[in-house]
């Protein structure tokens, strides 16, 4: 079997199907973490229990070092030639493991003992986490096609972001019924079961999904696959680069909730329903994300994602404590965030299924994520977490509403270590991506979130007469980012998805679509050809022209009316000899005039009386004479 091939479950139709199951435990599974690992809830639980941002940045740190778990098991599934059953079992033993840390304030009365107790159980609850995830997502990128993975994910990522608004507002509300009553523990042991529920179910869902057999390497060993992507000399400056900004990334995002709740005296609710809007950003930019990833590539979208990840430090640094102000400026500065994480877990997602090798995926993606994730996401929390004290202690600036505190340090050190990975990611030699400025242009022209959902409907949608109103729609929004899916639309088993698709390239008016309206042409309806004659007119150019020239002689005589036309239209003077070749080929008398009338417009000087006159000198001078 091909490395590079990709195994699809039994047909694209099935596969939609799966991939239905995948969401629905994608909505419950994120449920799970943030309610019981990620949200404000757990943070106030923590900070109840006495968390200070030692143990804060400590069980950052250890859940980053647990990702050399990934290692373990993707070395053991080379010995596996299934992954399914090994991975849901150790998932449920993962989510039930929580229900020791609900059970830690009746454990102990002391406050650090309490804090050991549930840092000890929740590097048990990573360490299986992170041993469950190159088994899965290996199997999903057996199963997903390639050229359409982004998007795929994307898909997925919109519906549990979609989903996640909901829940993560339910739970917000909930928690501030036991949060105003002072009830902290209480209120998140309620939450948490629940949380734990859904998660089981998560794994559940995943039961009736095929999966393809693995490709088994059991003499790969811990250090072989762990040099594996550090010697791939075209992945290796994107996994330097992606440990460079995780680690700055993770500077300060462990800290970004204790700082609103303890520095700001945010109520946790307050902090849950402000990083809803992450949330809602992160649910408009997956679909174009994905989008952009498929057509343009992965390097163009990574520097505007690095550039806008500078955005929510800076606000943490200069904004000033004012609690009406600063709830507004939080509100649109995450949601802005949201806009490039969304785009960031696209790209991470995407690079490891889409550009690593399949032989041996596994191993390749635990790898990288204990080097780019556990090493440089590990040591960075710790680090800031260990500093952030003492600095305060000898480092506390009040200037009117201002307070500058070790907090602001650490974000203003990420700050700068953030925009300093976009000399990295230049420097990743990713073929056949463009530069920003091509996909800013791009951007540009018209709306491209209305266009990714329109581009969405043209691909997905069964009903035929949605799909051709979908590229009627493109053509009109005239958005280069249609062009990839409006080609493949000319091949849509419905005329009038064809027949749309080919006007809408027209109108979008780029020589990209050429090649592939050339090949329309020779569409078996007539109506199609039309159109692709006329839009190959629309755009012009030399590309158009050599479509439309290579099919002159080849077309039946009968379809070449709008070719003949569309030569006109475009008004070069290299289409006069083929069509005058062209006209002494043909004896239909209609064709014929209208060659006469296309060059009549490549020659301007010249009438049509006098191009007529040239090409039919006999008939002409009959004419004449009567």
């Amino acid at each position: 079997m091909s490395e590079d091939r990709e195994i699809s479950v039994t047909g694209i139709a099935n596969l939609d199907r799966y991939w239905r199951y995948v969401c629905a435990g994608g909505v419950l599974g994120t449920y799970y973490f943030s309610v019981c690992v990620l949200g404000a809830p757990y943070t106030k639980y923590m900070t109840e229990l006495g968390a200070k941002p030692f143990d804060f940045g400590l069980l950052a740190a250890l859940g980053s070092f647990a990702l050399v778990f990934q290692m373990v098991a993707a070395v053991w599934s080379n010995h596996m030639p299934r992954r399914k059953r090994v991975w849901m079992v150790i998932c449920i033993v993962h989510r039930l493991l929580f229900f020791l840390v609900l059970a830690a304030p009746v454990l102990f009365r002391s406050e650090r003992p309490r804090l050991w107790w549930i840092i000890t159980v929740l590097l048990v609850h990573n360490i299986l986490m992170q041993f469950s995830v190159p088994l899965w997502m290996s199997w999903m990128a057996d199963i997903i096609p390639k050229d359409s993975l982004n998007r795929y994910w994307g898909n997925r990522q919109r519906i549990i972001s979609a989903y996640s608004i909901l829940t993560q507002l339910g739970s917000a509300l909930l928690f501030w019924y036991f949060e105003r009553n002072d009830e902290i523990i209480l209120g998140f042991t309620v939450l948490s079961v629940t949380a734990i529920i859904a998660g089981v179910i998560d794994i559940l869902l995943f039961y009736p999904i095929p999966e393809p057999p693995e490709e088994l390497h059991s003499t790969i060993g811990f250090m072989a696959t762990l040099k594996e992507p550090l010697n791939n000399n075209e992945y290796r400056p994107f996994l330097i680069f992606r440990g460079f900004f995780t680690f700055a990334m993770m500077f300060m995002g462990p800290f970004c909730y204790p700082y609103m709740i303890e520095e700001l005296g945010f109520s946790a609710v307050k902090v849950q329903l402000i990083f809803l809007t992450y949330a809602v950003a992160s649910l408009y930019s997956s679909r174009l994300c994905g989008l952009l990833c498929d057509i343009y590539g992965f390097k163009p979208v990574l520097q505007m994602v690095v550039v806008g990840k500078c955005v929510i430090p800076l606000v943490y640094v200069f904004l000033p404590n004012i609690p009406v102000f600063a709830e507004a400026v939080f509100t649109v500065a995450l949601l802005l965030d949201g806009l490039f994480q969304g785009a960031w877990l696209m790209i991470i997602q995407g690079v490891a299924m889409k550009c690593t090798p399949r032989k041996n995926r596994a191993m390749y993606i635990a790898a990288t994520n204990f080097l780019a994730i556990g090493l440089a996401g590990g040591i960075a929390p710790l680090i800031s977490g260990i500093i952030i004290d003492p600095i305060s202690s000898v480092f506390t600036v009040d200037f009117g509403p201002y307070r500058w505190n070790g907090y602001h340090v650490i974000f203003f050190a990420a700050l700068l270590l953030r925009f300093s990975a976009l000399p990295l990611v230049k420097r990743w030699p990713e073929p056949g991506s463009v530069s920003v400025r091509t996909v800013l242009s791009y951007l540009r022209s018209g709306n491209p979130f209305r266009a990714s959902i329109e581009i969405d409907k043209l691909r997905l949608a069964k009903d035929a007469n949605r799909r051709a109103r979908a590229a009627r729609r493109l053509g009109r929004m005239q958005s280069p980012l249609a062009i990839h899916e409006l080609v493949r639309s000319l091949k849509d088993p419905s005329r009038r998805v064809r027949h749309n698709a080919a006007e809408a390239l027209g109108k979008i008016g780029s020589a990209q679509a050429c090649e592939a309206l050339g090949r329309a042409l020779y569409d078996r309806d007539s109506l199609v050809q039309a159109r692709a004659a006329r839009a190959l007119g629309d755009i012009g150019g030399f590309d158009s022209l050599r479509a439309l020239l290579e099919n002159l002689r080849r077309l039946d005589h009968s379809r070449l009316g709008d070719t003949i036309s569309a030569l006109a239209k475009i008004g070069d003077p290299a289409a006069i000899l083929p069509l005058i070749g062209l006209f002494n080929d043909v004896t239909d008398e209609n064709l014929r005039r209208r060659i006469i009338a296309a060059l009549s417009e490549l020659c301007p000087e010249d009438s049509i009386e006098e191009i007529a006159a040239r090409l039919l000198p006999d008939r002409w001078a009959r004419r004449r004479s009567q």
